[in-house]
C-alpha cells in the first residue's frame, strides 16, 4: 500500500504480511499484526510496526519507530534525527536512530514546536 504523497498519509495494515510506503510529507503507518515492511518516506513519519517480526525504516526527516512488541525487528531511522522505542539489543537491529529507548530506560520524548517553546522559556508546568 503506497501514500498518496500528499500533507499528511494515513496507512493501517491488518493481520498477515503488510507492505507500507509512506510520500512526501508527514506519514503516520502502522503495520499491526504480522511480519511487516514500513517506510516512511521524506518527511515527519511516525512508524509503528506492531506485533510480528517488523522492518521499520523512517527515511529523510525526523522520525518517531516504535518496535517494542518482545520480536526480533530491523529499525532504520536514516536522516533527521530519529527517536525510536525499541526492544533489547538481542532482539532488534537498530541502525541510524540518535535517541533508541530500550526496555528499563526511561521515555523523554523529543520536544518539538510550541512544547519545546515553552520548555527554553522556563515554564514549569502545561497544562492540557
Amino acid at each position: 500500500l503506497v501514500g498518496l504523497g500528499g500533507d499528511i498519509d494515513l496507512l493501517f495494515g491488518e493481520r498477515g504480511r503488510d507492505d507500507l510506503s509512506g510520500g512526501a510529507g508527514v506519514d503516520i503507518l502502522d503495520g499491526g499484526r504480522g511480519d511487516d515492511i514500513l517506510r516512511g518516506g521524506s518527511g515527519d513519519d511516525e512508524l509503528t510496526g506492531g506485533g510480528g517480526r517488523d522492518s521499520l525504516s523512517g527515511g529523510s526527516g525526523e522520525d518517531d519507530l516504535r518496535a517494542r512488541d518482545r520480536e526480533r525487528d530491523v529499525v532504520i531511522g536514516g536522516s533527521g534525527y530519529d527517536f525510536a522505542i525499541v526492544d533489547g539489543k538481542r532482539l532488534d537491529l537498530v541502525l541510524g536512530v540518535e535517541e533508541p529507548v530500550r526496555p528499563g530506560a526511561r521515555v523523554r520524548p523529543p520536544l518539538t514546536g510550541r512544547v519545546a517553546r515553552w520548555a527554553r522559556a522556563g515554564l514549569s508546568r502545561v497544562l492540557g
